[in-house]
């Protein structure tokens, strides 16, 4: 018997279950024969018993599936429930010092990986200015080469030198060239720049030429005496020889000395032995302690997590050793 839509008459098949013309279900006529009931469509082949669904599980082997993911289950839950309790884990930060709770609400300590470990740090750095960093074609060495190695990788960051003279190492971070810059800075004031934990910590010493009549820093009053643009130096000079300092911008003080155009030099003394032990016939270290000084890392002082985080970082690398390590390899 044919079955026709009492919608709008059309005929229908024998397995639909709603008009195929007006999509109605008001189909008059026997019930729809199930599809797997019908005969195979023209050039179709027969069904096969693999085209079936497997017979359902019987009942047992049921709870017994169940049974077996209970276990996962119960742990899963187990485990986003201390998740939630202790609000969440910081797998890249390390563990800070307690505080008392009478520390002043500054901002919390900030994990060294704080930053995209795929961003390079980018140090702005004096490359003609051994021993604490050289060039040449075998790459880069010195000491805050190591120093500045070993602040990238507790980072979790690759490293990339900028290269750039000693006297535009800030300007580099104000122009954004820079993330931090290296390169014998003693901590100072210094507008819109930050000044990290000192990575070496040092005396200043009198330099002078051999033969020259200066013996000690007590014969240095009203003496003509140089030093680089550093205040601690310019401090101690004018306290020693009551005049004020000759600034230089570079290492050619050997020449101004051998000139007679400076008495004595006032330097770091890492870079004083240096130098000497360089060139003994113009240079001569004649005391040594006349102030203490320190080189730190520069940073913007708007880039806070970066600088907090390289102030941890400096303190780690003291505790550990790694920076006394790197000073007997490259330091008088």
């Amino acid at each position: 018997m044919e079955r026709r839509c009492t919608h709008c008459h059309s005929l229908c098949g024998p397995a639909d279950l709603k008009c195929g013309s007006c999509g109605s279900g008001d189909i008059e006529g026997p019930p729809p024969v199930a599809p797997d009931l019908l005969p195979p469509a023209q050039g179709s082949a027969p069904r096969s018993v693999l085209d079936d669904p497997p017979p359902p599980l019987p009942v047992f082997p049921k709870v017994v599936a169940g049974l077996a993911v209970l276990p996962v289950a119960i742990a899963a839950g187990f485990a986003i429930f201390i998740f939630v309790c202790c609000g969440g884990v910081d797998w890249g930060s390390r563990k800070s010092e307690s505080r008392s709770d009478d520390a002043p609400d500054e901002a919390p300590a900030v994990p060294v990986t704080d930053r995209s470990a795929a961003a390079a740090l980018r140090v702005a750095a004096d490359p003609d200015s051994p021993p604490f960093l050289t060039h040449d074609a075998q790459g880069y060495a010195g000491f805050e080469y190591g120093v500045m190695l070993a602040i990238a990788g507790e980072l979790g960051r690759q490293l990339e030198v900028v290269a750039t003279d000693y006297a535009d190492l800030e300007a580099a971070l104000r122009n954004g060239a820079a993330d931090v810059a290296i390169g014998q800075l003693p901590p100072a004031e210094r507008p819109g720049l930050r000044s990290s934990a000192p990575y070496l910590e040092f005396t200043l010493c009198l330099v002078t030429r051999p033969g020259s009549d200066i013996e000690s820093s007590a014969q240095l009053s009203g003496r003509r005496v140089a030093s680089f643009d550093d205040a601690v130096a310019w401090r101690t000079i004018r306290a020693l020889t009551g005049n004020e300092p000759v600034v230089i911008e570079d290492r050619v003080y050997a020449a101004l000395l051998a000139a007679g155009e400076i008495d004595a030099m006032v330097n770091d003394c890492p870079l004083a032995r240096y130098d000497a032990k360089k060139d003994p016939r113009r240079l001569r270290v004649v005391s040594s302690g006349l102030a203490p000084s320190s080189y730190v890392v520069v940073s913007r002082a708007d880039d806070a997590v970066l600088a907090r985080s390289i102030d941890q970082v400096l303190t780690d690398l003291g505790e550990r050793g790694l920076l006394q390590q790197l000073e007997k390899r490259w330091l008088e």
